[in-house]
């Protein structure tokens, strides 16, 4: 697999290959994932990983490895299509192109904040008050059949950040990602609003 590296940086190196996108951490990091495995708050991940985990359309192969294995397998299948080792790994996955991801840095004095953002909603965009998609239960997790939206981002920061901090960066990354959808006026499919 050839890697193109995108961004290097002291704490990270964000690098793409076909449909992986993948931030390895230099140093530990306390991060904060929706990854099925190693999801939640976790100082031992290091290599964050947003994958083309289907297309646009007609996307069986993996969702049915998704589904008939289940997504703790399709985490393990992902990090060897990569040779990544899964418990140190946290793994997203969209119908986004890799090839489209937009990274921008900031920079605020010593503080420097990395987003590497994925969006797919041209055609499946949903906003908060939509049916769910998604349901967890005691059988595990279990897809809804509905539209599904994702905007996947990794936000990297220099700095270790208490677990406070850490929940509000989380918090202010999705209002800014609510704010970039109503600024561009992007509806959602399931209600039109």
């Amino acid at each position: 697999m050839h890697w193109e590296v995108v961004l290097q940086q002291p704490s990270f190196e964000l690098r793409r290959s076909g449909r992986f996108l993948v931030a390895d951490l230099r140093q530990p990091h306390h991060a904060l994932s929706t990854s099925v495995r190693n999801g939640g708050q976790a100082d031992w991940v290091r290599h964050l990983v947003n994958h083309q985990s289907c297309e646009g359309t007609a996307h069986g192969d993996r969702h049915r490895v998704m589904v008939e294995d289940g997504l703790d397998v399709y985490h393990d299948r992902v990090c060897a299509e990569i040779a990544l080792p899964p418990d140190a790994t946290a793994v997203m996955g969209t119908a986004a192109n890799m090839n489209y991801v937009a990274v921008v840095t900031e920079v605020d004095e010593e503080l420097a904040v990395t987003a590497a953002v994925t969006a797919g909603v041209e055609g499946n965009a949903t906003t908060a008050g939509d049916p769910a998609t998604w349901r967890e239960n005691e059988k595990g997790i279990q897809k809804v059949p509905a539209y599904a939206g994702t905007i996947n981002t990794m936000l990297l920061i220099n700095r270790p950040l208490t677990p406070a901090t850490l929940a509000r960066a989380v918090v202010t990354m999705t209002e800014g990602k609510t704010a970039a959808l109503h600024r561009l006026a992007v509806p959602t499919k399931l209600t039109g609003s």
